[in-house]
């Protein structure tokens, strides 16, 4: 009876008030959604109206998209292709079924996205701009990082700390959105206020980075303009945009590009701990090598004076029996020519002549005996000088006036080449090339 009652009650509506009521429940409740969907039998009507169905797999829903909205799009959808579209859920009337009012529409699907970044990437390598030989190298060292990403979230703090783990360096963050129609803008404009500064503020280095993402996502990333600024930057870049699968232009263009930020951090620092290690290693093969050319400087010149003694005992010999022959040759010819005054009766003046004219070629004899001797004395004694002189740059003497220092033992005297033979308080002594130093240490290991 209640039933039957209450039903009695209800209010009498036309079918327009139903569906006008059906109508206002939808937009009221539903307002602005957005659906992803493949467009299917899409019509441009005479009005400029464009109708269309959005369907998937189990569903399809009608839709439309008046002229003034449809003028407005950037992109504007054909039949198959997979989109992405805010629009408010309403109803049509006159056939009693709901629809879609179409505001805006997104390509959404990836085979679209793909093949326009493939014809964009054609244009931009028939330019140049992805060639190798214009890839620009990164510093070893640098001492001002640029990083152009968000001050918020993890990518900023990843590259902060591995930076500061590996190599602490002063970091200028540049902070841009990194998803949206503002990303590409702004990181031209980070770009070009990086190249901007003055020398000693600019970076050495610059980092692009961003976490993964869709394709839809990390479009931004894809631009034209944002390309070309990072090709025409003289500073160099390295390209850190999400993860190691994803792929944009900035990669291409970038003269690194990192499979993630951290990894983009690791570019740009080395180990702090390895490069002490590789210093002390160097350190230690140039004493090494110092040492060797000491000993061997010593023993040329030992050598030099083995020589220098070899070769004056030999010519100090020729120079003995020179005079021996000399000596024999003057008392044979005054021997003979005795025997022959003494057979040769002559008068005192033919006599007194003879004589003298022997006396005269005797001391013509000897004297160019003295001019030959002379001069071979001359030339092994400029031999020998020059010899002396190659000893004297030879002399280690020469070597710690450039600033070198030989440390000793005070007790055995026995030359030290490493730090680590010097333990505890010990007595050394210090050489150099003006004379010595005993000094003392008190070394802790």
């Amino acid at each position: 009876m209640k039933i039957s009652q209450a039903l009695s009650e209800l209010t009498e509506l036309s079918v327009t008030q139903l569906s006008n009521s059906i109508k206002n429940v939808l937009v009221q409740y539903f307002s602005y959604v957005r659906v992803r969907g493949e467009v299917s039998n899409l019509k441009i009507a005479s009005s400029g109206h464009v109708y269309f169905k959005l369907k998937d797999q189990k569903a399809l829903i009608s839709c439309v998209c008046w002229k003034g909205n449809w003028a407005k799009l950037k992109f504007h959808p054909k039949s198959g292709d997979e989109v992405s579209l805010i629009g408010k859920v309403t109803t049509y009337s006159d056939s009693s079924e709901y629809q879609l009012d179409v505001n805006l529409i997104d390509p959404s699907g990836v085979g679209y996205w793909m093949q326009l970044l493939e014809e964009r990437k054609t244009k931009l390598q028939a330019q140049g701009v992805f060639a190798p030989e214009h890839k620009k190298p990164i510093p070893f060292i640098s001492n001002i990082i640029g990083v152009i990403t968000s001050s918020k979230g993890s990518v900023i703090e990843d590259i902060k700390h591995r930076i500061m783990q590996r190599f602490p360096t002063k970091i200028c963050l540049y902070s841009v959105p990194v998803q949206g129609e503002q990303t590409a803008p702004c990181v031209i404009e980070a770009v070009q206020y990086f190249n901007n500064l003055p020398a000693g503020q600019r970076p050495d280095v610059l980092i692009i980075a961003r976490g993964g993402g869709s394709i839809e996502e990390l479009w931004p990333f894809n631009d034209e303009a944002l390309v070309l600024a990072t090709f025409a930057s003289n500073i160099p870049i390295i390209s850190a945009i999400g993860h190691e699968t994803d792929y944009t232009l900035l990669d291409l263009v970038a003269d690194v590009r990192a499979p993630t930020p951290t990894a983009a951090a690791e570019f740009v620092t080395p180990v702090l701990k390895d490069l002490r290690e590789t210093i002390y290693k160097l350190n230690h093969s140039l004493i090494l090598q110092l040492e060797m050319i000491i000993n061997l400087r010593s023993a040329q010149v030992k050598g030099v004076d083995l020589s220098i003694d070899s070769f004056l005992n030999e010519y100090q010999q020729r120079v003995d029996r020179l005079e021996q022959k000399l000596e024999h040759y003057v008392q044979s010819t005054l021997y003979q020519k005795t025997i022959a005054i003494n057979k040769v009766v002559l008068n005192d003046r033919l006599l007194t002549l003879s004589v003298d004219g022997k006396k005269m070629k005797l001391e013509v004899i000897a004297q160019k005996l003295n001019t030959i001797f002379e001069a071979q004395w001359l030339a092994w004694n400029n031999k020998i000088q020059n010899l002396s002189d190659v000893f004297s740059a030879l002399d280690y003497q020469k070597i710690l006036q450039r600033g070198f220092v030989i440390v000793r033992g005070e007790q055995d005297e026995q030359i030290i080449t490493s730090s680590k033979d010097i333990v505890g308080e010990k007595k050394l002594i210090l050489e150099f090339f003006d004379g010595q130093v005993v000094a003392t240490t008190n070394v802790k290991k």
